[in-house]
């Protein structure tokens, strides 16, 4: 008797993800691997976290950690452990933080998906200075077990988050529903509908205002494309983005 072939719905409904290599953030733990939060002290995981537990049982391959900054609190990737991570596009620049390990090794092709994680820009940052997407879900989507260092503060979920960041952005959704998948909870997110564009709330600045914690001012280029990205919005999905100032957010 010869044994039947799952058909390929099975693959997709069961193991969506098989064999794809995935890396993840130093400071979330992947059990055997080193798990510091940059502070070189010898610690290895004993368990994963929760969200690479799910990842693997729909048959993601973990190949590495990623570099982080000392106690993910700075917005450079280095530590006096494992030195510093560069850009991937030109070293004499910075990669970001705190997942700017993560962001480095997708920018520079060394792996198709990853995690890390974001209380004030730690996943967003790193993707936008490496070439690569991330985003940080709604608070209590993803579990932030296994995350060192963490907080007691019963509000501490409502603004840390696990996220997903990915070579391409077409990922990201994929990825995101992996990390929170349960038999309860299959296709919460209704991620793969299509939403209106109409009814999103979108806010933009221009500039960055005379208090600025950022050393440089924002360039030309960036301007110019964030002017583009707002007309395009404007025009081809009749959205109304709202300038704010920097005041208008503290």
């Amino acid at each position: 008797m010869v044994a039947s072939r799952p058909d390929d719905g099975y693959w997709k409904r069961n193991r969506p993800l098989l064999g794809v290599p995935l890396t993840v953030k130093e400071s979330i733990a992947v059990q055997g691997m080193s798990n510091t939060s940059g502070m070189g002290n010898g610690k290895v995981a004993e368990r994963d976290a929760v969200c690479v537990a799910n990842l693997r049982c729909l048959g993601a391959i973990v190949l590495a950690v990623t570099n982080v900054p000392q106690m993910c609190s700075f917005w450079e990737t280095s530590n006096p452990a494992f030195g510093t991570t560069n850009n991937p596009y030109d070293t004499r620049r910075t990669a970001g933080g705190s997942s700017g390990g993560e962001g480095a090794l997708l920018g520079s092709a060394g792996s198709v998906i990853g995690i890390g994680s974001d209380l004030g820009g730690s996943l967003r940052l790193p993707a936008n200075f490496c070439g690569v997407f991330a985003h940080k879900p709604t608070p209590g989507l993803v579990s932030v077990d296994g995350h060192t260092p963490t907080c007691s503060d019963p509000r501490w979920p409502f603004y840390f988050c696990l996220g997903p960041m990915a070579r391409y952005s077409e990922d990201l959704p994929l990825v995101l529903e992996c990390m929170i998948l349960t038999k309860d909870r299959p296709h919460a997110l209704n991620l793969h509908e299509w939403a209106d564009m109409r009814h999103l709330n979108i806010f933009y600045m221009e500039g960055e205002g005379p208090k600025s914690v950022l050393p440089d001012t924002i360039t030309t280029e960036v301007k110019d494309t964030l002017i583009k990205a707002v007309k395009y919005l404007k025009m081809e999905h009749n959205c109304k983005p709202k300038k704010v100032c920097v005041f208008e957010i503290y």
